[in-house]
């Protein structure tokens, strides 16, 4: 396949930005991004999840079978291990759906699935 010098320097120039900028795109994000609060509860995530940080407040959880047993902790979408928050009661984490800030160990929200193993 022949490749004229205009399309050879087309192609290279775009290669030479691509590489940076993919790079960037996947490069983690940095500990200060990461939210250190809890979740708003005007989150619009967590209202169309219907998250709830005390589990045993949510009526959608008590209708699931096996629902006393659904809690972040043992969600697959919870992978840290909690921890503490201060000037908040029980222990806090973050969760891959719910970005705006970290949820409760003890919450529930209606993407719980179980994480393997538990």
């Amino acid at each position: 396949m022949k490749v004229s010098r205009r399309d050879f320097f087309k192609r290279s120039v775009l290669s030479a930005i691509s590489v940076p900028a993919l790079a960037l795109l996947m490069k983690p994000r940095p500990a200060w991004a990461e939210p250190t609060s809890p979740v708003s509860p005007s989150d619009p995530t967590a209202t169309a999840l219907g998250y709830v940080s005390d589990a045993s407040k949510s009526e959608a959880r008590a209708a699931r079978p096996e629902g006393s047993k659904q809690f972040c902790e043992n969600c697959i979408l919870f992978p840290n291990a909690p921890h503490k928050i201060d000037g908040h009661e029980g222990m806090w984490g973050k969760c891959n759906v719910i970005q705006g800030g970290l949820v409760n160990a003890k919450g529930w929200c209606k993407s719980w699935a179980m994480k393997p193993g538990t």
